[in-house]
């Protein structure tokens, strides 16, 4: 101690506190007031960047090679970036035909989405035009939070890959024009007519791969998320309750309801439940661990009721 440092154990909060004084001026009675008025450092007020303890990732585009597919990654990026422990990236994919999604997915979302378009040989010109519709002609949402990656196989190359810089150059874009996914069929299609199989595994994996943020939640591009999930969950990080604490990896099951394509989703459980009461959740419905407290009924159709989770993968 002869050099004035003063160690001691903050008892509220475990943690060593480490303080300097000069030793003449250093007394029992300073320590105590110190020790007393030392700002605690506790589990609630550490920040998510010292908690979770990640690496950032820029929107930065990259061709690359996966097996037999070719990977435009961030060949239209977010005009929003997100530090690694910001956020939560919803990662899913899709072909342009489930584009219809996109626009409810991210204003329930509200926050950065990774998703990978398989675009095959003339689908990438659909897919292309897709994605401007999507930017310049609906949610302002989509140019700020999601980030398109295209991928196909290396011999079903497009004829033409503008560059990235110019595929939203387009100033004569005519928004009264119905998009592309409006009137599609599998006999339009490049896939259906070369009997390709949807690449459903290396579509998810690209867009987890592109997540800028440490923790992702994986979904089918028509599977539509609860609003606030992002501050309700990185706010029970935050306050690293004993669950959260254990070392092992984590997965976090979230509850699926599918509800008949006239009602609208519901943003809340009450929401949820009211619905029920008019029979528009579908009846075949995916039970959830404690159900009863959700008051829904479930009639069984030749199986019995079968447990359906969206994941988010810690």
């Amino acid at each position: 101690m002869d050099n004035g440092e003063v160690l001691w154990w903050n008892f509220k909060s475990p943690k060593l506190v480490r303080k300097f004084e000069t030793p003449k001026s250093f007394t029992k009675f300073d320590a105590l007031k110190d020790r007393l008025f030392t700002q605690q450092v506790s589990e609630s007020s550490r920040s998510l960047r010292d908690i979770i303890q990640c690496y950032d990732k820029n929107l930065n585009y990259r061709i690359a090679q996966k097996g037999e597919f070719l990977v435009l990654y961030n060949y239209v990026p977010a005009s929003r970036s997100f530090a690694c422990h910001e956020s939560i990236t919803y990662v899913t994919h899709s072909d342009f035909t489930y584009l219809d999604n996109l626009k409810p997915v991210v204003e329930r979302w509200e926050g950065p989405i990774s998703l990978a378009l398989y675009a095959p040989g003339t689908d990438f010109t659909a897919t292309l035009t897709s994605i401007r519709y999507l930017r310049k002609c609906s949610s302002p949402l989509i140019s700020e939070y999601v980030s398109f990656h295209i991928f196909f196989e290396a011999i079903h190359l497009p004829k033409i890959i503008p560059r990235p810089q110019d595929v939203l150059q387009d100033e004569t874009f005519n928004c009264a024009v119905p998009p592309p996914w409006y009137k599609a069929t599998p006999k339009s299609m490049y896939r259906y007519k070369n009997k390709l199989l949807y690449p459903i595994n290396v579509g998810r994996n690209l867009a987890r791969d592109s997540a800028q943020t440490h923790y992702i939640f994986v979904s089918d591009i028509e599977l539509y998320p609860s609003p606030a999930i992002i501050p309700n969950f990185l706010d029970m990080v935050r306050r690293q309750d004993p669950p959260i604490q254990h070392a092992k990896p984590k997965v976090f099951p979230l509850c699926l309801f599918e509800v008949e394509s006239y009602a609208q989703p519901p943003s809340t459980k009450e929401e949820l439940v009211s619905i029920a009461a008019f029979e528009m959740v579908v009846l075949d419905c995916y039970l959830p661990p404690e159900n009863s407290e959700y008051s829904i009924p479930c009639e069984i159709k030749g199986n019995t009721p079968r447990p359906n989770h969206t994941f988010s993968r810690i």
